[in-house]
């Protein structure tokens, strides 16, 4: 009840800008269920809702005036399109493969233009899927511009034996130094060839917090 309550609320058109973060709570909250959970058709309406941009609501537009140039007083918010945030709880209450497939295919739909933090919330969701529905998309998501996303396709790699090392070797010089932390995290827990290939090219990372996570991991097994 309280779940649906926090939707309800998500979905309302009333003067409040706390949209995004109820949705947010929704998913939070579906977290602590068990898997057996009457979750009905969360999922479903999560999706309906995500196909729509509800777009700014009285709330929105009433602060908008507030980010003018020339304004002695400038307030920023948050972006107002919070389709990022149903796929997120949409993510979470998928408890089946045909749901988990229609959240995957929704959010690599969504990926092309995150609004925002847009990427990082559709990163959070791909993780809440089963990794064998995800993973064969690795590819795809290494090439997205949000650095969460890209961190997710070195985790995806690391752990999908069939992914390319090709792939592995390009996210290993990626421009952002989270994400190839990231796959030096994953790497340094492996020992197969590709991921010592991989290895190989990390160890002369030009940041030391790199580097210092393979001979770290490596002196602790």
């Amino acid at each position: 009840m309280a779940i649906r309550a926090l939707i309800d609320r998500g979905k309302g058109h009333e003067a409040a800008f706390d949209r995004a973060d109820c949705i947010d709570a929704a998913a939070s909250s579906a977290t602590s269920l068990t898997q057996d959970a009457p979750f009905g058709d969360l999922c479903e309406n999560a999706l309906e809702a995500a196909d729509h941009d509800s777009g700014p609501n009285a709330a929105d537009l009433a602060m908008g005036g507030m980010n003018h140039q020339l304004s002695g007083f400038r307030l920023n918010l948050a972006s107002t399109d919070i389709r990022a945030h149903w796929l997120l709880l949409a993510a979470v209450v998928a408890r089946f493969a045909e749901h988990a497939e229609r959240v995957r295919e929704r959010i690599l739909l969504a990926l092309p233009a995150p609004a925002d933090d847009g990427g990082y919330r559709l990163a959070q969701a791909l993780q809440f899927l089963p990794q064998k529905v995800v993973a064969p998309h690795a590819l795809l998501l290494a090439a997205h511009p949000h650095w969460a996303v890209r961190s997710l396709s070195a985790i995806l790699w690391a752990g999908h034996t069939e992914a390319p090392v090709q792939l592995g070797s390009l996210l290993a010089r990626d421009p952002d130094v989270r994400v190839r932390r990231i796959l030096a995290t994953e790497v340094a827990k492996r020992t197969d060839l590709r991921s010592s290939a991989v290895a190989m090219l990390l160890a002369v990372d030009p940041r030391h917090s790199v580097r210092r996570l393979l001979t770290d991991f490596g002196a602790s097994r």
